[in-house]
């Protein structure tokens, strides 16, 4: 286990250091080759997560190392101006957390342990996972490319890659939350609308990498490793690190996209639970969550801002009419139908400058 540690932290030390390297005439070495310099982390990382698959408990007892060395190494890239602008590091960065996440299935523990485990559950949720898909230098798709004499642009409604990205993330996101809530529906649901509101929130706004790390304390790798290796971690304790960065963030026409895709999936996943009578305070809190993410007042100029956005505006009112048709037609308690009907009508309004485009 102590192996294990240091490797995982070595790993990101190294990663770190190299990228970051610069010639004698001045541009980062690492910009000269960035596939080659980017792809070795990243078959060291999956290297970790193939391993996981075969051993699911491997990574558990490292999950705070895990989880503050891949925050350290993005949030350090973005410092110093290094572009992370391939897709499949993201994933692998994503699956490393998700493997490191304990679950009841992956390892067992005495019921004195079951708050630091929460804690470490939650960390990894929000800290972690939720954090990665929120940053704004995140790449879900390759830079865009002629194909067949037609440019694959980034945040259009053909990118494949994007979508493929995303429905992977969130449909890895949803296994692991009812993981975590070991099959229990309103902790599940409570986690997941959790990390919606976050997502959507942060894909929401214009917002640097510098200003993206500010929002929650950062640990150098160092520290982690030296904690780690002496004991459990104490993220309460760790203090808050300002940093800068010259790298550029995600093109508003990604991010459109990326927001519009995770609002989607939001009403996929509440279309059943609004469809149903239901008196459980969680499925009380849906509608108000819907409300607080689709209207909030950076959606409008967000979607506006690029050539897509009446596409994305259209493709997100439409699942909202066909899923809160549900409540109309189900029986529902009639303040459900009455907000979701003003639901509807407000986003109409709201983006109805977007959609007429």
């Amino acid at each position: 286990e102590r192996s294990l540690r240091m490797c995982i932290a070595g790993l990101f030390q190294a990663a770190t250091a190299l990228l970051t390297l610069e010639s004698s005439d001045g541009p980062a070495i690492s910009l000269l080759s960035p596939v080659i310099s980017l792809g070795w982390p990243v078959r060291l990382i999956e290297v970790l997560v193939r391993r996981s698959e075969t051993e699911p408990q491997l990574l558990v007892p490292a999950a705070r190392l895990c989880l503050e060395a891949v925050r350290s190494f993005v949030t350090e890239m973005a410092h110093r101006g290094r572009s992370l602008e391939l897709p499949q590091l993201w994933r692998v960065l994503l699956q490393l957390l998700l493997r490191a996440a304990p679950t009841t299935a992956r390892a067992l523990w005495p019921s004195t342990k079951d708050k630091e485990v929460e804690t470490v559950q939650l960390q990894l949720w929000r800290r972690g996972l939720v954090w990665l898909l929120g940053h704004p230098q995140l790449q879900d798709a390759p830079p865009p490319s002629l194909e067949n004499g037609v440019l694959n642009e980034r945040g259009g409604p053909n990118d494949t890659e994007a979508n493929n990205f995303w429905s992977w993330s969130l449909t890895e996101l949803n296994t692991l939350a009812h993981e975590m809530a070991s099959g229990s529906r309103p902790g599940a649901t409570r986690l997941l609308l959790d990390s919606y509101s976050l997502l959507l929130g942060r894909l929401g706004r214009e917002q640097s990498a510098e200003e993206y790390a500010k929002e929650e304390p950062r640990v150098e790798v160092v520290q982690a490793v030296q904690r780690s290796l002496s004991g459990p971690v104490d993220a309460a304790g760790v203090t808050e690190r300002a940093t800068s960065s010259g790298s550029s963030c995600r093109s508003y026409g990604a991010k459109e996209a990326a927001w519009s895709r995770v609002a989607v999936s939001l009403l996929n996943y509440v279309g059943p639970i609004l469809s149903r009578p239901s008196n459980d305070e969680i499925d009380a809190q849906i509608l108000p969550l819907l409300k607080q993410t689709l209207l909030h007042a950076h959606v409008p100029s967000l979607l506006v801002a690029c050539p897509h956005g009446s596409h994305w505006a259209r493709c997100v009112l439409e699942k909202l009419v066909s899923v809160l048709t549900g409540p109309v037609t189900s029986g529902a308690p009639l303040p459900v139908v009455r907000d979701a009907v003003s639901l509807v009508a407000k986003f109409f309004l709201q983006n109805l400058q977007c959609l007429q485009r």
